[in-house]
């Protein structure tokens, strides 16, 4: 037997004693799926994926700026080898970020893509400019 809610509150599982008798989290749909369910996450619509490859750019491009300002006031304190880690991961962003930003210029110039090219270098600049933590 199993229970939704009750004593365990809203979204929590309970299996039969006999089965197990601890309370565990429901299960919850894969990323993306929103209201279809289990089923194939639906498509970001081109128009808001570009607006937020946009956004990204500029914050990234602000993010690596700072970040390259940063370096310099560290470098000054704590010395050339305490702060080689961080420039070599500001170093790695500006790569990206360089990439990112030259994919926009071949989406805005004067040869338009097909929707799936335009996906497919969409999904590319967000995944170059998403920001990124603990990576290494």
């Amino acid at each position: 037997m199993i229970a939704v809610g009750g004593a365990g509150g809203p979204g929590r599982v309970r299996v039969h004693p006999a089965q197990s008798g601890a309370w565990a989290p429901a299960p919850r749909p894969a990323a993306g799926a929103g209201a279809q369910g289990w089923g194939k996450p639906q498509l970001t619509p081109l128009p808001e994926l570009d607006k937020q490859a946009r956004r990204l750019l500029v914050e990234t491009d602000d993010a690596v700026r700072t970040s390259t300002e940063e370096l310099g006031f560290a470098t000054a304190q704590f010395g050339d080898e305490a702060v080689e880690p961080f420039r070599a991961a500001v170093a790695y962003a500006q790569t990206e970020l360089t990439a990112a930003f030259k994919l926009r210029q071949q989406l805005d110039d004067a040869f338009p893509e097909d929707d799936a090219t335009k996906r497919r270098m969409l999904d590319e600049i967000v995944g170059r400019a998403a920001p990124r933590r603990g990576a290494g």
